[in-house]
């Protein structure tokens, strides 16, 4: 699919590194692209990759910082140089231009991903943990066959899949309309019939819905600020997978979270967490 896009090209003062990347993972939900002393972070209007660089530049003064427009960029073939398939667990993500060329081992369960803007290719150490998790509940039976989720942050929609061909049956939920079309081409990709699909916030949904999982790929300050959602949707002793934090914001969630909810598990990958709760 050709379009039109704009990347922001960041040069890295090695000094502000770990600042930078902290207030990416916060403010850039998509991802960007890291090379040697140069950041990339595309966006799908200049507007937004103005208004972002005027953010950056208020919080870090003296970085280097252009935005560059491209003509046609086929966002498929960029992607291409980046994403291979790779395996987590028994799932193995496929790439969409490689579904039926990719041999799979017994038991093996495959998703299909086209990606797009949307967050969520399984590459990205927030979605492996949280795609690692969900096959840990499962296996333990802590979530079975039929039991609900809410997949809160759906983006490209990988774990609303994953939950989906494993059995369990529930509601994606999103409050960027921009990634409506990739969720629901990756639900075709995977062979899915899944319409309760809802942009918004918590508040769109009925507080006396309970479910079995709640999983929430998001940022810090949303996953403090739903807490008290999550209390009111959660079934009693159901399970919630946080992730999207990094290792030293993980004492502020289960501060925030244990009057709740028990620790269950923590697990991490580089600088990356996610945490396992149970409701008491």
């Amino acid at each position: 699919m050709k379009k039109v896009y704009f990347v922001l090209n960041i040069k890295i003062d090695p000094k502000l590194i770990a600042d930078l990347e902290l207030f990416l993972a916060e403010n850039i939900s998509w991802g960007w692209e890291e090379e040697k002393n140069l950041i990339k972070i595309y966006f799908d209007s200049l507007d937004g990759a103005k208004d972002f660089s005027k953010k950056i530049k208020k919080k870090f003064k003296g970085l280097q910082i252009e935005i560059i427009k491209y003509f046609d960029l086929d966002w498929s073939k960029e992607w291409k140089k980046y994403f291979q398939p790779i395996e987590v667990g028994k799932f193995k993500i496929i790439p969409s231009w490689d579904k039926g060329k990719i041999s799979l081992h017994p038991g093996q369960i495959p998703i299909y991903i086209y990606p797009e803007m949307a967050f969520g290719t399984g590459h990205h150490p927030t979605t492996k943990l949280c795609l690692i998790s969900l096959l840990k509940i499962h296996k333990k039976g802590l979530v079975k066959t039929k039991d609900t989720f809410l997949d809160v942050g759906t983006g490209s929609g990988i774990l609303t899949i994953a939950a989906t061909l494993l059995g369990l049956k529930g509601i994606a939920l999103d409050i960027d309309k921009v990634i409506i079309k990739n969720f629901k081409k990756n639900i075709e990709l995977n062979g899915l019939d899944f319409s309760c699909f809802f942009i918004g916030t918590t508040n769109c949904l009925k507080k006396e819905k309970k479910f079995r999982l709640i999983m929430a790929n998001i940022l810090l300050e949303p996953i403090l600020d739903l807490k008290n959602d999550f209390v009111s949707l959660l079934n009693k002793e159901g399970i919630i997978i946080i992730s999207g934090i990094l290792n030293e914001q993980e004492n502020r969630v289960i501060h925030s979270y244990e009057t709740n909810f028990s620790v269950l598990e923590i697990l991490q990958e580089g600088e990356w967490s996610s945490i396992i709760f149970k409701g008491k």
